[in-house]
């Protein structure tokens, strides 16, 4: 909606395009061609432009954006996705299966050769696998917080 500022509309299409392609992951699998040209496509294209209208910025920097702010979505989707099978497949609960992760990294790896690794089991880092919107909110808060700074650094300009 108009009356909300383009950070806040940026960021809820983002979360949209996210449900949207969490429902249907199959959707990642389908080879990218070409730019948008099916309708729904082009009316996300659509929808993500108009979210991003009260930035100031020229087409070509907004169209750079939505590339940025889609790829993010279709990554962070296709990684869970993929996690998410090779659970299922495996048989194992989540717990089980990331729960041990920091022992195996500390059974394969040297800590003279991977010294931040095991920094980073040493600090259980891998113990906790946090909650599932944690890891996409961060990057996209960090990436909004960037097109932020961009659009100040442009008004400024």
């Amino acid at each position: 909606p108009d009356e909300v500022g383009w950070r806040e509309a940026v960021s809820a299409w983002a979360w949209a395009l996210r449900e949207t392609l969490q429902k249907r992951p199959w959707a990642l699998r389908i080879p990218i061609t070409g730019p948008p040209t099916m309708p729904n496509n082009v009316r996300w294209m659509e929808t993500g432009l108009r979210a991003m209208r009260g930035m100031g910025l020229n087409g070509g920097l907004r169209i750079s954006l939505l590339l940025l702010l889609s790829g993010l979505v279709r990554w962070e989707v296709t990684m869970y996705d993929d996690l998410n099978t090779a659970l299922k497949e495996s048989g194992a609960s989540e717990k089980e299966m990331l729960g041990g992760y920091g022992q195996l990294l500390t059974a394969v790896t040297d800590p003279a050769q991977f010294p931040e690794v095991h920094a980073l089991v040493n600090e259980k880092v891998f113990d906790d696998t946090g909650e599932p919107d944690d890891d996409f909110s961060f990057a996209l808060e960090l990436l909004l917080d960037g097109l932020e700074t961009l659009v100040t650094r442009l008004d400024e300009s």
